[in-house]
């Protein structure tokens, strides 16, 4: 019983099965523990999927297109919260209610977006040891 569960536990991806079977075959080392599968599958240097990605540098001009995205579901969000609470507005009140809110929320919170984009690209640049292009 505590096999089966273990078994369930352990989810290992299909693409790393086909490489289990093949080192199976020509070797006979013990399979190696799915913790070691998950660490070599994130890190960039070994993981031949990775070698050729290229992090896009982070720019104002791909914030700003992110930025509509992030209106429309702000903008949604405060329709629908408004015409919840005001039972006795009309339409077109809530419609430009919730337009200015989300107006605002994303002109305030778009630096904020550059800002991590930076982030995370300066931590992309330290775990693979590349240098800003």
């Amino acid at each position: 019983m505590a096999e089966k569960k273990t078994r369930k536990r352990a989810y290992i991806p299909p693409s790393s099965e086909v490489v289990h079977r093949k080192e199976r075959t020509t070797s006979s080392s013990s399979r190696p523990s799915a913790g070691s599968s998950r660490q070599s599958a994130r890190s960039g240097a070994n993981n031949p999927r990775s070698a050729n990605y290229v992090y896009p540098t982070p720019s104002f001009k791909r914030t700003a297109k992110r930025l509509p995205v992030y209106f429309l579901l702000i903008f949604a969000l405060q329709y629908w919260q408004y015409s919840g609470a005001h039972d006795d507005w009309s339409g077109a009140r809530i419609s430009g209610t919730a337009l200015a809110t989300a107006a605002l929320i994303t002109i305030v919170f778009a630096p904020f977006m550059h800002w991590m984009d930076k982030l995370s690209y300066n931590r992309w640049l330290k775990r693979t040891g590349r240098t800003s292009a």
